[in-house]
């Protein structure tokens, strides 16, 4: 069954001595910095410095070509230097990616949070990274902390401002149990094996966290069932960099993607089951039985490509189904504009530049969907599962080209309208400013 914790010996013992002890030796690391951190530098107040704690790689994030994001983290100058720190990072460096930006890896034993590891290297690990990350708070002025999630990220940010004495806020990015239900495996974090033990996390934290940033209405929602106070719940839509999408490809570059196909569907993110990747692949496989003057396009990569990979063949289906795996993000942008029709069946950032594209969209009707697309307004909004509705929305748009770019201008003018960097910054920092007093 889903969720439980299956017992082990040595994960029982791993469970006991971390309910047990980490308490006892995180309250020995605060009582011990708090006795050192009288000394740390006071925040200019004409100088605000903030540290994210995110669980990335940088090099990763280079090869998506999304490093501009870690850029944007300063708010057109509020703070006056941002340090990004990637906790779970392979090795240990420091990276000055821009005069404002300074990202920190710092190598961990946690290769992926929900692994199982052994007790007293976890320790370790955790010991050295708060030692290193309390000396950076004591050398700097930092004067806000933001979590990019309510798990270890988020313990973690709240350990340190509890040390410093400095406000933190946790920001919300998915809807992780819907994740976990389409993903049991790998769809949302686990603690121990144990989702069960990970939502317990995600309360405490929650419930600890001076503000709480989720990135749209549901998942706000879901946060205050989850122990936030409403009155700390702060929705901060997605910004995205938008100028890409006011250039169109030349008509070179979509002939070059599309090969000998007349239509190219694209399909642009994590290959995961959340992502309902294989309901593409049964879509294809529908479209197949009617035309095959279609490309469907799947770029990205993730733990699913394998079986992709496979249903794809097994459906023979190579001639209509690609797999590039990741591309740059300027070039994916690109295909979304050169797209006669964008798939976009869940997403976040991904529906948003989809509808930015200007090219008619189709989604699932889950979570946050009908907030940006509206069904035969700004796109095709579909029963969640339904393929088959699916299937019958892209042959719509292809047959019906001057409609189906009514829907993709609608769309474009609602991203450009509500998901701009601008939009998305000015509401930033009026929370930021309101976590700092400033408000």
């Amino acid at each position: 069954m889903t969720g439980r914790w299956v017992f082990t010996p040595t994960g029982f013992l791993d469970l006991l001595l971390s309910l047990f002890l980490l308490p006892v030796i995180c309250l020995y690391l605060l009582l011990l910095a708090l006795g050192r951190l009288c000394g740390r530098s006071s925040c200019d107040p004409d100088a605000l410095y903030a540290m994210f704690i995110v669980p990335a790689v940088l090099h990763e994030l280079e090869e998506k070509g999304v490093t501009w994001m870690i850029e944007t983290r300063d708010e057109n100058g509020f703070f006056a230097r941002v340090f990004t720190i990637h906790p779970f990072a392979p090795s240990d460096r420091v990276i000055e990616l821009a005069p404002r930006h300074t990202v920190m890896e710092f190598r961990s034993e946690f290769h992926g949070f929900g692994r199982r590891l052994a007790f007293s290297r976890g320790l370790v690990a955790t010991t050295q990274l708060i030692k290193r990350l309390v000396q950076l708070i004591r050398r700097e002025p930092i004067a806000m902390i933001r979590a990019q999630d309510p798990y270890v990220s988020g313990v973690l940010g709240l350990v340190l401002a509890g040390i410093g004495g400095i406000p933190c806020c946790v920001s919300i990015h998915a809807d992780y149990d819907q994740r976990h239900m389409l993903d049991p495996k790998k769809g949302a974090p686990v603690l121990f094996g144990s989702r069960r033990a990970a939502k317990l996390m995600e309360s405490i934290v929650l419930a600890r966290a001076c503000m709480v940033l989720p990135i749209r209405e549901s998942i706000g929602a879901k946060a205050i069932a989850s122990g936030a106070a409403s009155d700390a719940v702060h929705v901060i839509p997605h910004g995205i960099d938008l100028e890409v999408f006011r250039r169109r490809p030349a008509a070179e570059f979509a002939a070059k993607w599309k090969g000998g196909a007349r239509h190219l569907a694209v399909f642009a993110g994590r290959l995961s089951r959340e992502n309902y990747v294989h309901d593409i692949i049964d879509i294809a496989a529908r479209i197949a039985t009617l035309r095959r003057d279609i490309l469907f396009l799947l770029v990205g990569d993730g733990h699913e490509a394998r079986d992709l990979k496979d249903s794809i063949g097994k459906k023979e289906l190579a001639d209509i189904v690609s797999l590039p795996g990741f591309l740059p993000w300027e070039t994916v942008a690109q295909l979304r504009m050169a797209a006669d029709v964008n798939l976009c069946l869940m997403g976040g950032f991904s529906l948003i530049e989809a509808a930015a594209s200007g090219k008619p969209v189709i989604a699932y009707d889950v979570e946050w969907h009908d907030e940006l697309i509206r069904n035969d307004e700004t796109g095709f909004l579909i029963p969640e599962g339904d393929v088959a509705a699916a299937t019958e929305a892209i042959l719509s748009a292809l047959d019906r080209p001057e409609h189906a770019g009514k829907l993709g201008a609608n769309a474009r003018n609602v991203a450009f309208e509500r998901h701009s960097l601008a939009a998305a910054s000015r509401q930033k920092v009026q929370c930021y400013q309101a976590l700092l007093g400033r408000g």
